[in-house]
């Protein structure tokens, strides 16, 4: 039976807590872990049972192509799910059996929270055995950041101004009260509380070495929109670091995150310091040649160590801030600015990422797509992706309605009319995608766009602008406040200390 689902947003708040409510619900983050690898364990060595049956084999070399052909093959699959009980049900059972014998956490994980756990790490499982992922991977403790409720009647659930989260005992039962915005300009917070909240996700992230605690109100509705959304098709054409964006009144040509050689930098020294720290702690995990001992593990952690390992978590953790909120900017610029009626080329983000690895990490372009997906159809939108190998806008001349393949290095295309006429090469990709229809590349309609287009296509590809603020590239400051900065001005001073000394021992 298909679960009924309603469209649903997310509004996140911080919690206030003391030291002893942040003690007891980092304990239980502490112990979910558990519940969730026995579930895993559980349904993998199900998974392994029932693939070793041989009607599983016969199931896979089943026809598939038609719905008719599905159909027999896939009622198999289902009799031997049912027959191995690989289901979210037995995985229910499951985590209540483990539970139970436990003797101890049933004090601290509520049944309701245990399934909802159950049901993630069934999930897993499941996306593994139709191909959707990889082999799940038991979690160690602190690496489940996020735990929630099933509804309006489970233990962990909102009520009027605060969280309740019920334990088997009375004396363990937490009331958690969130930081509201007072001011709420836009009235974001207060959409929130007045819609119907479906159940409550609890977060802990660590920032700056401290966990700290929020809340996830899990609401029934349309999220509110902060601002009016332009009505219009838009072409986006994405690149590792820069996007084209057009419209048919607007052009800009993005660059993502300015400032990634200098966090890549600054991550580097940290690494090199942990690395030192590592192989002074650790001798006997290293060859004399330096090189790692196979089977051996680290076993001592010093100080330093754990300090340097925290800074470059929060070097992570500020850049990740940095570029989602860059993102989410520039998402709600293309759909005031420009349109809602999203158009671009379904590209391969796993082959920049082996290209570029690190500047894709910084970047994430594949995750401002699809932040742009989402805000689209949140506003009524559409998001488009067509097949860059047929379409080839990249290499299509709309004058002479035929392709000329071009090197990636060659960033500028000029027009085979005879006019003269050049255009930076990924903007005019991004016009071009306004024009692609269902089944063709409509270039009658192009023609009779240029003239208006070229001006506008000029003036975008003289200035080059940044997603964070929307304003002309300058040249970026360091990150504030972060560990690795103050690592490379140390380092700085102390060069220049040895070369002033060095410069006194020949004036000597």
């Amino acid at each position: 039976m298909t679960k009924k689902s309603t469209p649903t947003f997310i509004h996140e708040m911080p919690l206030r807590v003391n030291r002893m409510q942040l003690h007891a619900v980092v304990k239980r983050f502490d112990v979910a872990h558990f519940p969730y690898n026995a579930v895993v364990q559980d349904m993998l060595g199900r998974l392994d049972a029932m693939r070793a049956d041989p009607r599983f084999d016969v199931a896979c070399k089943m026809p598939k192509k038609e719905a008719a052909d599905r159909a027999p093959r896939n009622a198999l699959f289902a009799a031997l799910r049912t027959e191995y009980r690989f289901s979210e049900f037995a995985a229910h059972e499951v985590v209540a059996k483990h539970i139970r014998a436990s003797g101890y956490l049933d004090g601290l994980i509520d049944s309701h929270t245990a399934q909802t756990l159950a049901s993630r790490a069934f999930d897993a499982c499941h996306k593994y055995s139709t191909g959707l992922r990889g082999r799940p991977r038991f979690k160690r403790r602190g690496e489940i950041a996020s735990i929630e409720g099933k509804g309006l009647t489970s233990p962990l659930q909102w009520k009027d101004d605060h969280i309740g989260w019920g334990g088997k005992r009375r004396d363990r039962r937490l009331v958690l009260r969130p930081i509201f915005d007072k001011s709420d300009k836009q009235g974001v917070e207060a959409h929130a509380l007045s819609s119907k909240i479906k159940y409550v996700r609890l977060l802990r992230r660590r920032i700056k070495g401290d966990w700290k605690l929020f809340v996830q109100l899990v609401c029934e509705g349309d999220p509110k929109q902060r601002f009016e959304v332009k009505q219009q098709e838009v072409g986006i054409d994405l690149g590792p670091s820069t996007a084209a964006i057009v419209s048919p009144e607007r052009a800009v040509l993005v660059s993502f995150l300015p400032e990634i050689k200098e966090d890549l930098a600054a991550k580097r020294v940290l690494q090199r310091a942990l690395d030192r720290s590592r192989r002074a702690a650790n001798p006997h995990c290293f060859n004399a040649d330096g090189t790692w001992k196979r089977g051996q593990r680290q076993t001592v952690y010093t100080q330093r160590y754990q300090q340097l390992r925290t800074c470059l978590a929060e070097q992570e953790r500020v850049m990740a801030k940095r570029r989602a909120r860059a993102h989410g900017r520039l998402s709600n610029i293309v759909l005031r600015d420009f349109g809602n009626a999203i158009k671009t080329e379904k590209l391969s983000k796993v082959a920049w990422q082996k290209r570029w690895g690190r500047r894709m990490k910084a970047t994430a372009p594949a995750m401002f797509m699809n932040k742009v997906d989402r805000k689209a159809g949140n506003a009524g939108g559409s998001f488009t992706e067509f097949n860059a190998g047929r379409y080839k806008l990249s290499q299509y001349d709309h004058t002479q309605e035929d392709f000329k393949k071009k090197p990636l290095s060659l960033r500028w295309h000029v027009l085979r009319d005879g006019s003269g006429q050049a255009v930076q090469r990924d903007l005019y990709s991004a016009w071009l995608a306004l024009f692609v229809q269902a089944d063709r590349l409509d270039a009658s309609q192009a023609q009779n766009a240029w003239a208006v287009a070229y001006p506008l296509l000029e003036r975008a590809a003289s200035s080059l602008v940044k997603a964070a603020s929307w304003t002309p590239l300058v040249p970026t400051r360091p990150l504030e406040g972060v560990r690795a900065v103050r690592t490379l001005e140390q380092l700085e001073r102390r060069a220049r200390s040895l070369v002033k000394s060095e410069e006194s021992c020949g004036t000597l």
